[in-house]
């Protein structure tokens, strides 16, 4: 899967964490929506690594609020789309949270962010 260009599994019923070592070879990889599943735990932190990532879809799952500071290196993120992080496609998780977190601040400063969808996830702070 090294070539995979878009890597979409949206609207199903998968569940469990997401494999760390799914992401380190696929360098080519341009959009990654795994949105209206059941995912747990946290959002891997290499995926934001990779070079050619332009689309980062996740809404309405059960991964953690708390991002990864790799993000600050996604130099081609375009599409960043984490509402509802906390909440699965059939409306209930297991480890859901109601601690308020803060987004990395260099999140205001991606220069090819072009969208971002944090809606329902109970963040803080000032912008």
């Amino acid at each position: 899967m090294s070539k995979l260009r878009t890597f979409s599994m949206s609207r199903n019923l998968l569940s469990g964490d997401l494999p760390y070592a799914v992401f380190e070879n696929m360098i080519y990889l341009e959009v990654f929506d795994i949105s209206s599943n059941q995912f747990t735990g946290a959002i891997p932190s290499n995926i934001f690594n990779l070079p050619q990532l332009k689309t980062f879809s996740a809404s309405v799952n059960c991964l953690s609020t708390v991002l990864p500071t790799s993000i600050c290196q996604a130099t081609a993120l375009e599409y960043l789309l984490i509402s509802s992080l906390q909440q699965s496609g059939n409306g209930e998780c297991s480890t859901f949270s109601f601690d308020y977190i803060t987004l990395p601040s260099c999140i205001w400063s991606l220069k090819t962010l072009q969208q971002l969808y944090i809606s329902g996830n109970s963040y803080s702070g000032k912008i």
